[in-house]
């Protein structure tokens, strides 16, 4: 444990909570009960690993070259095999089909199912070079565990008869072959597809690709474990683990003041939500029910907001399929973008999608950390409803 939470990908891994935080918990419980499923024979796992096995699918697309993973490795296995092979594998792919089976309508109807071109031959040098970019930016994230072992060698002890030893009892042949095969499949297969398709990060995230690292190097330590300077390992531990904390909190607080990019997390999200939320029903006499234009602040809009309206990406309608735009010509709603002017002129795509628009006076907002960014200035209008003047339901 203490050897994983040194790697850098689960110690720094930002203040924006998505799906590739979310992901790492959800693969950790299916190799758990994949290894009691497979290595230790338990059936009463079958079912908490198809309902994980499902959520995967719902949060990241890496779900299926894991799962790619997972089954290539039951089929190589004796005890794999047996498993799979099961009556209770029937139970669980049917789980598996009744939770995935509505989110695989939705992305037919978004036309989310395509993963673009593949990757041209002519191209595989390049490819190959972003691949080694990202195993070696995967390597570095282990700084951690290689301090830490070098810290705990016995060359740099002079006393080794005074470090205690934990033993633990011999592993079989099958646990040492899960642990190192998902320690190092999802790094280099999960990288590679990334590169294929020109991607900058690892598919899934670091954290899914190195879940199991410091697990890989107990078992590769053998069953007799040595802990030499327990002092030194103690401060070395404590420094790996607030390094990444001093960082994050210098670029949250202190980037605002030297450079000019935009933090997500310095947006005023409470404030932006209740302003529009506010002037909608005072206008409308109705809540908000829908926002539109620019996809990041109406999607910013749509969570703070507390009567949580539905968001329309009318430059990609098909990703909203909830929502149409006559939909949301018919039930009203706000439309916003990003004021270049104090006059709040909307961008020329928006008045394209929403002829007739009347923007209202464009409304500023302070940073939570302003530094030398300038303000956040929104420029929106409204969308009157079709019974604008009906009593609402």
């Amino acid at each position: 444990m203490l050897l994983t939470v040194t790697i850098w990908a689960f110690a720094f891994h930002g203040a924006e909570f998505g799906p590739l935080v979310l992901a790492r918990p959800i693969w950790a419980l299916i190799l758990l009960h994949a290894w009691q499923v497979m290595g230790q024979n338990k059936r009463n796992a079958w079912f908490a690993l198809s309902i994980e096995i499902g959520l995967l699918f719902l949060t990241t697309y890496a779900a299926i070259p894991l799962l790619a993973m997972l089954i290539v490795f039951a089929l190589a296995t004796r005890q794999g095999r047996r498993a799979i092979l099961s009556f209770d594998s029937l139970f669980a792919i049917l789980v598996v089909a009744v939770l995935v089976l509505p989110y695989g309508v939705w992305l037919l109807r978004a036309n989310g199912l395509s993963i673009g071109a593949a990757p041209a031959f002519s191209k595989l040098a390049i490819k190959f070079t972003g691949w080694a970019e990202l195993v070696s930016a995967l390597l570095f994230s282990l700084t951690g565990i290689a301090v830490l072992l070098v810290f705990n060698s016995r060359r740099l002890n002079r006393r080794p008869e005074e470090a205690p030893v934990i033993y633990r009892p011999p592993l079989s042949l099958f646990a040492r072959q899960f642990v190192l095969v998902f320690a190092l499949a999802p790094l280099f297969v999960l990288s590679l597809i990334a590169a294929l398709y020109g991607r900058d990060r690892t598919i899934g995230g670091d954290g899914i690709a190195l879940m199991l690292m410091g697990l890989a190097v107990v078992v590769a330590a053998g069953d007799l474990i040595y802990l030499r300077r327990q002092q030194v390992l103690r401060t070395v531990w404590l420094v790996i683990m607030a390094l990444p904390v001093v960082f994050f909190l210098g670029l949250k607080f202190i980037q605002p003041w030297t450079g000019t990019s935009e933090l997500k997390t310095s947006f005023p999200a409470d404030a932006i939500g209740k302003f529009f939320e506010e002037n909608y029903e005072r206008r409308v006499g109705r809540p908000l029910q829908s926002v539109a234009g620019d996809p990041q602040l109406s999607t910013l809009i749509g969570f703070a907001s507390t009567t949580r309206p539905h968001v329309l990406f009318d430059a990609a309608p098909n990703l909203t399929p909830w929502l149409t735009p006559a939909r949301f010509s018919e039930t009203g709603g706000v439309v916003v973008w990003r004021a270049a002017d104090t006059a709040g002129t909307p961008p020329d795509e928006i008045l394209k999608r929403f002829p007739g628009l009347v923007p209202e006076v464009p409304r500023a907002f302070d940073r939570l950390i302003k530094g030398r960014q300038t303000v956040l200035r929104i420029g929106w209008a409204i969308v009157r409803p079709e019974n604008a003047f009906e009593p609402a339901k």
